[in-house]
């Protein structure tokens, strides 16, 4: 008449630099189904309002001869659903950074940030 399929989640994530987020901020996703539930509804309105069954299979035995057999499904109605778990995840901060010269310049600046350098005068 219908199954459950239960399983324990197992979320992949996925990350990425969205276009509209600020400029350090990662966003990821993921998600995964841990129960799956049927219900057979032809079979069930049978059982329940006496009719024949919508589908059956037989076999006949022949004994030294085989088995004849046949199959057949009139229709076939399921109800289904999922459940799933679904993580969003977004990671913003700052991560701080010295860029040190060969003069012993010191830069501090954070990663993702622009920086600009001014090439001296007396230089090459």
């Amino acid at each position: 008449m219908g199954g459950i399929d239960v399983s324990f989640p197992e979320v992949n994530t996925t990350s990425e630099k969205s276009l509209n987020s600020p400029k350090n901020q990662l966003l990821g996703s993921g998600k995964d189904e841990f129960m799956k539930a049927a219900l057979d509804l032809d079979g069930l309105a049978s059982v329940l309002f006496g009719l024949p069954p919508l589908e059956q299979n037989q076999e006949l035995n022949l004994g030294l001869f085989g088995n004849l057999g046949f199959y057949y499904n009139l229709l076939d109605v399921e109800a289904t659903t999922t459940l799933s778990m679904l993580q969003n995840f977004s990671l913003t901060g700052t991560f701080p950074a010295i860029l040190r010269l060969e003069d012993n310049t010191i830069i501090n600046f954070n990663i993702g940030d622009d920086i600009s350098l001014i090439m001296p005068e007396n230089m090459g």
